[in-house]
């Protein structure tokens, strides 16, 4: 699932058949794959290069955004296996990890699971620029965008 207009990666997972209204759309695809690229730094990165800017932020009509390309998994490779199994794990954790922040009842707490996010959100940003095969020069270009 995903909010139309966005000012930062907002994808998340729906596993309880969540209702929404016209500001949410849906990917009928159940790929925490997708999910990892789709949040990553490379993601915005490519949603501002296909998607209409609005003010602060991008419109995420899905005739734009189907045109991102996204890496694909060649099973018979087992370096992509081993790529794939890692994103859904670390998106698996993150989805924990967020969870864990919203129930969190101190700041305490709450510090501690941002800080794990955050971990774990430039853990998914390495993995995507590695199958994207992006040099330290692209890296550095993607990085630069985000600020």
């Amino acid at each position: 699932m995903y909010l139309v207009f966005q000012v930062r990666p907002a994808f998340t997972f729906d596993a309880g058949g969540t209702y929404a209204n016209n500001a949410v759309w849906i990917i009928p695809r159940s790929d925490k794959y997708l999910l990892g690229i789709l949040n990553s730094k490379l993601g915005w990165f490519m949603i501002s290069n296909y998607c209409t800017q609005i003010q602060n932020g991008y419109q995420l009509i899905f005739d734009y955004l189907s045109k991102i390309p996204i890496h694909t998994i060649d099973s018979s490779l087992p370096e992509d296996v081993v790529h794939h199994e890692r994103m859904v794990s670390l998106v698996d954790s993150m989805l924990s990890l967020n969870k864990q922040l919203a129930e969190a009842k101190t700041s305490q707490e709450q510090t501690r699971f941002q800080r794990q996010i955050e971990t774990k959100d430039e853990q998914i940003n390495l993995l995507v620029y590695e199958l994207y095969g992006l040099t330290e020069e692209e890296i550095k270009i993607v990085e630069e965008h985000q600020n």
